[in-house]
C-alpha cells in the first residue's frame, strides 16, 4: 500500500517528505524543484499537534553564533562566499505566508551580496544550530542571532510530533497521511 495522488486521469507516487516539527504549518515542496511540485506537498497545512513535542523542538532560540563562526562553515560548503569578506547583514529575499524563510541575502563587508535558499544555508550552518528556515535571523555586531524559530527540520509533508499527537487523539493513520498530504489516497499497487 502507498500514497499516490490523482494527477489529471493518472495515479501517480510521490516523495512522502517528513521532518520532526513542522512549528505550525507545512512548507512546499516545490523549493526543491519539479518532483516536489505534487499536490499533496504545496504545503501550507497548518497544524498544532506538533505543539506536545519536548523541549525546543517547537519553539527554539535565541541561537547565538560568533560571525566569523558563521562564515567559516558556510565556506565549508560554499567556498565563492570568501568574497563577502565579514558578513554584515543576513535579510529574507522570500519568505512562505506562514513566515518560513524561503531564501535569503547575505551581506559582506565587501558590499557584495550573495542569494542562497534558506534551507541549504540552514543545512551549511548546522541542522542541529539552525532547527528550522521558521525563524527570525539578525546580525548584532560580531554575532549572528537566530530568534522566535518553530519546528525541527524542513518542514516539508508530514509532522511527526504532529502525528503522534493526532495518534493520541484517537485519530487513524490512513487519516493523519491524509491530514498532512492533502489530496493523497493510500492504494494497492499489487
Amino acid at each position: 500500500i502507498v500514497l499516490t495522488w490523482r494527477d489529471h486521469d493518472e495515479e501517480r507516487l510521490f516523495c512522502t517528505y517528513y521532518s520532526a516539527a513542522c512549528g505550525g504549518a507545512s512548507q512546499s515542496a516545490a523549493l526543491l524543484g519539479p518532483e516536489g511540485d505534487a499536490a499533496p506537498l504545496r504545503g501550507g497545512v497548518r497544524c498544532d499537534y506538533c505543539k506536545i513535542a519536548p523541549g525546543d523542538t517547537y519553539r527554539w532560540g535565541p541561537v547565538r553564533l560568533k560571525a566569523d563562526e558563521l562564515l567559516s562553515r558556510l565556506l565549508e560548503r560554499y567556498p565563492e562566499l570568501a568574497a563577502l569578506g565579514r558578513i554584515t547583514k543576513i535579510a529574507p529575499l522570500e519568505q512562505t505566508p506562514s513566515g518560513r524563510l524561503i531564501s535569503l541575502r547575505i551581506t559582506g563587508s565587501s558590499g557584495t551580496p550573495h542569494d542562497i535558499l534558506a534551507e541549504r544555508f540552514r543545512l551549511a550552518v548546522g541542522p542541529t544550530v539552525v532547527r528550522s528556515t521558521d525563524c527570525r535571523i539578525r546580525v548584532s555586531g560580531d554575532e549572528v542571532i537566530f530568534e522566535n524559530g518553530k519546528g525541527y527540520g524542513h518542514g516539508l509533508g508530514l509532522c511527526q510530533w504532529g502525528m503522534q499527537g493526532l495518534a493520541q487523539s484517537g485519530k487513524p493513520a490512513a487519516e493523519i497521511l491524509r491530514f498532512y498530504y492533502p489530496g493523497s489516497k493510500l492504494t494497492r499497487v499489487y
